[in-house]
Formats: C-alpha cells, structure tokens, sequence
C-alpha cells in the first residue's frame, strides 16, 4: 500500500501597507485565495469532527495515522454528498 500526494503550492494574500492602497487586481487576487482557504478551512474543520484525527494518537502501527486521516477525510466527504 502506497499513498500519493499531489504537490501543493503554498500563496498568501498581499497585504495592505499603511498609507497604499491595494490595486484592483490585488483585491481581486486576494478575494479568489480567501475564497480558496475558506473551502480548506471548513473541509479539515469537518475532519476535525471525528476527533481521531485532532487528539493525542497513541498507537504504534506504521502508517495508520495517515490511514485514520484519510478514512476521515473519506467520511467527512461522504457526509457532505449525503447532505
């Protein structure tokens, strides 16, 4: 059993500097990203919920920490298409 990961790039807002405004493809940029960390925010939020995967995880078995998340992330998923 192998899991693979997409890379992930990471960006961050740019941000206001006292006395400049931002230009409007700035606003624009910066609205399309918080548009994009919300979804991510409300989607490990979600996983949260199951709370194996937010509390302290004792186990000893190899790679069964990413199993639980991604069993999670599986159920978290299932329950937003259910709704």
């Amino acid at each position: 059993d192998t899991l693979h990961f997409k890379t992930v790039t990471f960006c961050s807002n740019a941000p206001a500097r006292p006395g400049r405004e931002l230009t409007p493809t700035q606003k624009q940029e910066n609205k399309a990203l918080s548009r994009e960390r919300v979804l991510c925010e409300n989607a490990l939020a979600g996983v949260k919920r199951y709370r194996a995967v937010s509390d302290v995880y004792r186990n000893r078995v190899t790679d069964f920490d990413d199993r639980l998340m991604l069993m999670a992330a599986g159920l978290w998923n299932f329950y937003l298409d259910a709704a």
